[in-house]
């Protein structure tokens, strides 16, 4: 064979290689800028769906701000409700355009109408125009002929609007987070302080009604506004361990502290002042328009907070935006310049890359001839572009494990919002909600064809009069106390949950009536003996009614087995509380056949 054929074949190999190597570049280069543009466009849909889940808020914000000027024009008279209507008009235009706003981002970032959608934002209108209508009637009527039953109906009213846009925000907030996990502590933390916001607006608004027809308020409203300002308390709790992610934010941690000075200060103190002068003849020290204007800049502080933390999201959303358009640019920079120092090195290959080739060949059948060795000539670009792929394939790696670090960390928090959603915060018992997917899957639970189950319902005594005397933060540590207790009687594989309030569930597998008899009598004895202090020389005691019964498993005897639980209960309050009243639930020769009585 010829040297010539010898240099055919070696450059056609050359050519091959080169283009393979430009092609896997321009393949690698191009995932690259996809890759960087895919990044980029998530990020962008971030900033859209938070840009759209504020909007949701502001105009859950801007209804309820419109209650105000409404409650100050249905609460005054002559001039003053002539200014007051003003101050109502002016709001409503700011709540149109906010819902306005809404429907616009809501159609910009799905893409398309939905017609799911516009049926919600027409429902939402909907109510709003009504509610509108019953204000404007009440604010008309002559102060003293309006009537405490038509000034609620007109704060009701407002409530139901927004009620009608809390599936627009739970929505607003889901596509956030599915389009960035990262965002859900944000998503969950703003989600509360609306919600938070709005308890203390509807805590105003349910005085409005026997402060602006000069009325003493009933039991029944006291119990609601003592259980409304115990969920803003609940939900501050959890506001307040959740901003610990922001610790370091000056500009949160002064919203917070104002919150905490202003709201649950100042406004507190005045809440229950209201409260208090409601119990009496409805002598009230302030009026309720004064009383309204008061508590305004209030509950702003919470809408401070909330916007101090949307904020700060949304200056990290932004960073990352552009973060990752600078990412993509940068991956098609490099790519281009890999390309053009491979185009470069083609024409600089038919000049001086041919003959060293060829002379490093002769070399090499040299060496593998004789047995010596030879180094071989280095490549003059080889290097360079090694190193530009390694760069770019560490870009690739770092991307994908952060994309799986986030992929954890919402496992991780999807198993969190499951355990809550099943758990009662308070007791730390499953819920009532848990309780019953149990009782209605009982039947897997057990190998025994015609297994038994018990069921305990239990009820504090005179639960009420423990708040009304000590407060509902001893109601709390009373609710506490019962749970371990209930416990600390109860066996491993029984299951404790709370029912609901004061009420108390215990569900036991494979029993029987004169068992769960016992176990109940047992709870009740226990608890009987509890002496919870309150203060130094103050002591809390407690009795509880119990209502047990014992049926079949299954999904169709799961209800029959609470209404007969139940039934027993309310027989042991009936007959005096403090006792246990037991229901065999199936039939008793039954149950001595299969050994269980």
């Amino acid at each position: 064979m010829s040297l010539r054929d010898t240099t055919l074949t070696v450059r056609q190999k050359l050519w091959m290689g080169t283009g393979l190597i430009t092609v896997c570049a321009c393949s690698l280069g191009f995932w690259l800028i996809w890759l960087g543009y895919a990044d980029y466009r998530r990020t962008d849909d971030s900033r859209a769906n938070m840009a759209l889940f504020r909007a949701a808020i502001l105009a859950s914000d801007a209804v309820s701000s419109e209650r105000s000027p409404g409650n100050e024009a249905i609460s005054e008279t002559g001039d003053a409700t002539d200014e007051a209507l003003r101050r109502l008009e002016a709001a409503r235009l700011q709540s149109d355009l906010a819902l306005d706003e809404l429907a616009n981002r809501w159609n910009d970032v799905v893409g398309i109408r939905l017609p799911s959608a516009d049926a919600q934002f027409e429902k939402v209108r909907a109510s709003l125009e009504a509610a509108r209508r019953e204000v404007d009637f009440q604010a008309h009527l002559p102060r003293e002929t309006r009537e405490q039953s038509g000034v609620e109906a007109s704060v009701v009213g407002m409530f139901a609007v927004v009620d009608a846009l809390q599936p627009v925000i739970v929505e607003a907030g889901q596509r956030l987070f599915r389009t960035d996990p990262a965002m859900a502590d944000a998503v969950v933390l703003t989600s509360m302080l609306a919600r938070m916001r709005e308890y203390a607006d509807r805590i105003s608004g349910k005085l409005l009604a026997p402060m602006v027809t000069d009325s003493a308020m009933s039991l029944g409203r006291q119990i609601d506004l003592g259980e409304m300002m115990g969920r803003v308390v609940q939900t501050w709790d959890y506001v307040s361990f959740m901003l610990q992610l922001y610790r370091e934010d000056e500009h949160i941690g002064e919203s917070y502290r104002q919150v905490a000075t202003k709201y649950f200060g100042e406004g507190h103190v005045l809440i229950e002042t209201m409260i208090r002068e409601g119990r009496g003849r409805g002598n009230y020290s302030i009026g309720s328009a004064e009383f309204t204007r008061r508590m305004v800049p209030y509950v702003e502080e919470i809408e401070n907070l909330r916007d101090a933390i949307f904020a700060l999201n949304s200056a990290q959303i932004q960073q990352a935006l552009d973060d990752a358009r600078w990412r993509m640019w940068a991956s098609a920079l490099i790519t281009f310049a890999i390309l053009a120092v491979l185009l470069a090195a083609l024409v600089i290959s038919h000049r001086g890359v041919f003959g060293p080739l060829l002379y490093a060949r002769d070399e090499i059948v040299a060496l593998a001839r004789d047995g010596g060795g030879h180094a071989l000539p280095p490549r003059p670009t080889g290097s360079a572009e090694i190193q530009a792929l390694f760069g770019a394939l560490d870009i690739l790696r770092a991307t994908q494990r952060r994309r799986e670090r986030l992929e954890k960390e919402r496992e991780l928090l999807s198993v969190h919002l499951k355990q809550q959603a099943q758990t009662d915060a308070l007791t730390e018992l499953q819920n009532r909600r848990a309780l019953e997917m149990i009782g209605q899957n009982l039947a897997q639970y057990s190998p025994h064809e015609a297994a038994l189950a018990g069921l305990i319902l239990l009820d504090v005594d005179h639960f009420k009069a423990v708040n009304d005397a000590h407060g509902h933060p001893v109601g709390d540590v009373v609710l506490q106390q019962v749970a371990q207790t209930l416990k600390a009687q109860c066996g491993e594989a029984d299951i404790v949950a709370r029912y609901g309030g004061e009420e108390f569930a215990v569900l036991v597998l494979d029993t029987n009536v004169i068992a769960i008899g016992i176990l109940a009598e047992r709870i009740r004895e226990a608890c009987e003996q509890l002496v919870i202090p309150v203060k130094d020389d103050v002591r809390v005691q407690l009795t509880v009614s119990a209502g047990a019964v014992v049926g079949q498993r299954g999904l169709d005897s799961w209800q029959p087995l609470v209404e007969l639980a139940d039934a027993a209960l309310y027989r042991a309050k009936r007959a005096g509380r403090n006792r246990v009243v037991v229901d065999p639930g199936v039939d008793a020769g039954q149950a001595f056949k299969r050994g269980r009585v």
